[in-house]
């Protein structure tokens, strides 16, 4: 099996496992005072899952 198709069978249960909460997402919210530093995580690498800028 070629990586590529190993990483799509491995791709295929990620949605199941999103739903039932056995795989979940880290966010990292940030407030609008906070702009750069989200940006140098995101260039970095550091930040891992997402990163969501919150406006309100």
């Amino acid at each position: 099996m070629t990586p590529g198709k190993e990483i799509a069978a491995d791709a295929k249960g990620l949605p199941a496992e999103l739903r039932t909460g056995a795989l979940t997402l880290e966010i990292g919210r940030h407030g609008i005072d906070a702009f750069a530093e989200a940006t140098e995580r995101l260039r970095s690498g550091e930040a891992i899952g997402k990163v969501v800028l919150d406006l309100g």
